[in-house]
């Protein structure tokens, strides 16, 4: 609700509480007269109180949640001692719901629409050293480490509403080192599997900040924390093609993703899930010099969930990180003659 929703709240429930104060005092005098023993009818047959006052009692505590049958066994006594135990419940809540509307007045001038309209550029440079074996006939192996790249970009910012870009300054967003692995083999003219491994050393780049932290602490708060990295991530990939004719081939295949990255670096701005994809495709030569390549893969995410504590509001809350990814491809391969 808004905050103007938890001030009629408020209001409402102190009403409440204020009637229930009224009625256990006056409920008092009779108490005081010896009569605290009698239930409702019992008070009202002795002429302590009339039909239409006692029906008013009854109306009261069935509009509290309680059943005829509970309000006829109460004496005066417990009916006194009910309206108190509400009115203390219902004053409480008024104060909470109360505090809950100044908090959301304070949040709401934050909660406005905010656009953000950047560009962010850099160039860096990937030493990249490779080898290629065939041990045997048919295996093909290939090895390949990409070094890691320092790399600074430059915010080209039109639209800041949140502050977090500032135009023509700097970031750091390094590119890993990744270490591949891949082989393939060709079990039979028709049958050719490939297998792959990509391991990333993360721990060894900086990604800044995390972007969520940015936005609710001020500028060098030791709340704010780095995107951290707990371990390197790493992929590995199995695929299968399968030969139906000289001008035909169909692939499968599937490839499991493991980032490192720790809750830290998780914010709305980036984020990263371990996710399965699997894929098919085919290979079709329409000609010798001419072929046709489709594909199609869909990626399943794992939902990430991550506690955030936030000073405005005082408390924790949840966020979930999740996305989806289908992809289909498809593609002409021409062969120039010589």
């Amino acid at each position: 609700g808004t905050a103007a929703d938890y001030s009629v709240l408020s209001v409402a429930s102190l009403a409440i509480a204020d009637l229930c104060s009224s009625t256990a005092s006056s409920l008092q005098q009779y108490i005081t007269m010896g009569a605290g023993s009698f239930t409702l009818s019992q008070i009202q047959s002795a002429g302590y109180i009339s039909s239409a006052q006692s029906a008013q009692l009854v109306s009261r505590l069935t509009s509290l949640g309680f059943s005829p049958a509970q309000v006829a066994a109460m004496n005066i006594r417990q009916v006194q001692a009910t309206f108190i135990s509400k009115n203390n419940e219902y004053s409480l809540l008024s104060s909470n719901q109360a505090m809950t509307a100044r908090n959301l007045a304070d949040i709401a001038p934050m909660l406005i629409d905010r656009e953000i309209d950047t560009e962010q550029t850099g160039t860096g440079y990937t030493p990249v050293i490779g080898v290629n074996i065939t041990p045997v006939e048919n295996l093909n192996i290939g090895v390949r480490y990409e070094m890691k790249t320092r790399l600074n970009l430059t915010n080209n910012t039109d639209e800041d509403g949140f502050g977090l870009f500032p135009d023509k300054e700097e970031v750091r967003y390094d590119i890993p080192a990744v270490l591949g692995i891949g082989a393939g083999y060709k079990a039979a003219p028709w049958l050719e599997g490939q297998f792959s491994v990509n391991y990333y050393f993360d721990k060894a780049v900086d990604w800044g900040q995390n972007f969520r932290d940015l936005l609710v602490y001020p500028e060098g708060d030791t709340e704010i924390r780095d995107r951290e990295i707990e371990k390197n991530s790493y992929e590995i990939g199995l695929g299968l093609q399968i030969r139906i004719a000289d001008d035909l081939a169909l692939s499968l295949g599937g490839l499991i993703s493991k980032p490192g990255t720790a809750k830290s670096y998780q914010s709305d701005f980036s984020f990263v899930n371990s996710s399965f994809t699997f894929g098919a495709g085919l290979e079709f030569k329409i000609r010798d010099y001419l072929t046709l390549d489709a594909g199609f893969s869909n990626t399943i995410y794992e939902d990430a969930e991550v506690s955030f504590y936030d000073p405005l509001i005082d408390d924790f809350y949840i966020d979930i990180f999740s996305r989806k990814s289908r992809i289909f491809a498809i593609g002409i391969t021409y062969n120039i003659k010589k």
